[in-house]
């Protein structure tokens, strides 16, 4: 029997269709096929209806807002199924692949590995062989707990297949003592990595293991997002990471996850290159290359990835621009400035509340409809008033001997004239009455609204104003992360560069300044969205880019208020 899967499926305003697929596996991870189709339902969908398709981080932004994180994802295979339906329906109506789209030249060929589960020894043989007959040439292992079963397993495999590329993937199964006494076996076996050997949250126990550094240690169900990564890069828990979508909420998250690396990919060469010159001179062991190969190693991918990053950006952008070619599409977009924060502080967050009740748009709204109010009473008040109607009826009467005859008199010179006064004034006239009552209420009710609303305003604004100069704080103490850092590494750089240390802790702490670098950088980013938000929330964002529009001035209440004041 299969597993049981979600399908997602997501249209756009003209039709075209994207697909996702959520397989949750409980064994494997906390969520089930009724939690995922339960939280895309009744959590997602409603709010994720009309939200811009392009616009992937907003998506995500909507759905973590929604389903929170804590140590995971929260969600991340509801989440993943919407974010691969998305990515899919980008790629129709862009006519791009995936790779196409993250900045990738497409191969018809990918190297992957066969998974072997072998119950027993005697089993190994077939699976190899069914592997090997499907062109598979590199196999994965799963291993634990028994050390003496899957050190038997890994050499009678390594015997097989001597050339090809082994893992063992223990999936959190092993304890540290076995993981630490099986790692140097794997490897003088010929095994290449060791893939998630403890449980996830045994975190002391990666990085005693990365230190012993038998095997390149890699994690699989512990990394289950980016901020995840970053922090067990810098506690050095890992040498890389077997990286999968639905764990951490689909494909935008993992490819952020790689990005981190980026810009220390230059770093890492250079290391490098300075470690092959030590080396040949004779003044660092060979032993020390093998820690900047894989860095370099690691940074490259990450480099790769962080251009489809931005080329993904570059799509959201041209899309507001409604690019009508394909050449429009393929338009390249250069940064004039750098992002920076705007000089000068900020006007005391009454000014902006002022300006908040004067142009904010839902608030003006309200007070037209007040207005509408008064036009309503005056109508039925009018209805209060007694009826006076003047009348004036003027006639001609033809006289005549017999009713016949009176036709044909009719030229004669006989005219009636009848004027008169009308009055009608009912009692109770309660229907009137009734009317007009409603209407009073009814206005006081939408005062009553506007003042609720101008109450929500100032509380929009003044937490939009917190939140700024907690972005702000955040800048600071990120700028001076970021020096500290960077006195880190040159502290380190000089030490490797007399022999007081090792290639691997300069690549650590290149590792904490690019993460440093990277927090400084989102600082700023999150402070210019948390400006834009506040203009947004009191009203002036368009008037603050030069563009005017209707609402300028607030609805004046005043002049109308003398309809609200009534007597029964």
């Amino acid at each position: 029997m299969g597993r049981a899967a979600a399908l997602v499926k997501i249209t756009a305003d003209d039709g075209t269709i994207g697909w996702g697929e959520s397989v949750p596996i409980p064994k494997w991870s906390y969520e089930t096929f009724e939690t995922v189709t339960t939280t895309i339902r009744n959590y997602f969908t409603p709010l994720l209806i009309g939200h811009n398709v392009f616009d992937l981080h907003g998506a995500h932004f909507v759905m973590n807002k929604n389903i929170a994180a804590s140590f995971s994802t929260g969600q991340p295979m509801a989440k993943a199924g919407v974010d691969i339906a998305l990515h899919d329906l980008i790629g129709k109506l862009t006519n791009q692949t995936l790779a196409q789209s993250w900045g990738r030249e497409s191969s018809d060929k990918i190297t992957l590995s066969w998974t072997l589960n072998p119950k027993r020894l005697d089993d190994l043989d077939a699976l190899i062989d069914d592997g090997w007959n499907r062109g598979y040439r590199h196999f994965n292992v799963k291993v634990a707990p028994d050390p003496q079963f899957d050190l038997e397993l890994c050499r009678r495999l390594k015997q097989r297949v001597p050339h090809g590329f082994l893992w063992a993937d223990a999936n959190g199964g092993y304890d540290l003592a076995t993981a630490l006494d099986i790692a140097p076996k794997l490897a003088d076996i010929g095994v290449d990595v060791l893939e998630q050997p403890l449980r996830a949250n045994h975190l002391s126990g990666y990085r005693r293991l990365k230190k012993q550094a038998a095997l390149p240690i890699i994690m699989d169900e512990g990394v289950v997002s980016p901020s995840t990564l970053v922090e067990f890069i810098r506690l050095d828990l890992l040498d890389g990471v077997a990286m999968k979508p639905a764990r951490c909420g689909g494909l935008l998250p993992a490819r952020r996850q790689i990005e981190i690396y980026s810009e220390s990919l230059r770093l890492a060469e250079q290391q490098m290159k300075e470690t092959q010159e030590r080396i040949r001179v004779g003044t660092v062991a060979e032993t020390e290359l093998a820690a900047s190969e894989a860095e370099v190693a690691l940074r490259k991918e990450s480099l790769i990835n962080a251009r489809s990053d931005l080329d993904r950006v570059r799509l959201r952008l041209l899309q507001l621009t409604n690019p009508q070619t394909k050449a429009g599409w393929r338009r390249e977009i250069l940064l004039r400035d750098r992002p920076g924060v705007p000089e000068g502080e900020l006007d005391p967050v009454e000014s902006h509340i002022h300006v908040a009740r004067l142009m904010r748009p839902d608030l003006n709204q309200a007070r037209l409809a007040v207005q509408r109010g008064d036009l309503e009473i005056v109508r039925t008040r009018n209805g209060l008033l007694p009826k006076l109607d003047l009348f004036v009826t003027l006639g001609m009467t033809g006289y005549a001997d017999s009713f016949a005859r009176s036709v044909a008199d009719r030229d004669t010179q006989g005219y009636d004239l009848l004027v008169g006064l009308r009055a009608e004034y009912p009692p109770a006239n309660r229907d009137a009455r009734a009317q007009h009552q409603r209407a009073v209420l009814s206005r006081r009710q939408a005062l009553e609204a506007v003042e609720n609303l101008s109450q929500l305003v100032e509380v929009d604004v003044r937490s939009a104003f917190i939140e700024i100069n907690r972005a702000r704080e955040q800048i600071a103490a990120t700028a001076a992360t970021r020096k500290l850092q960077e006195e880190k590494l040159r502290v380190e750089t000089e030490k490797f560069r007399v022999g007081k240390n090792t290639s691997l802790l300069v690549a650590q702490a290149q590792r904490d300044l690019v993460s440093s670098q990277i927090a400084e950088v989102r600082a700023v980013g999150y402070y210019l969205k948390s400006l834009v938000a506040l203009y947004r929330l009191e009203g002036s964002l368009l008037e603050r880019r030069g563009i005017a529009a209707p609402g300028r001035s607030a609805v004046d209440l005043a002049a109308g208020s003398r309809f609200g004041q009534t007597t029964d």
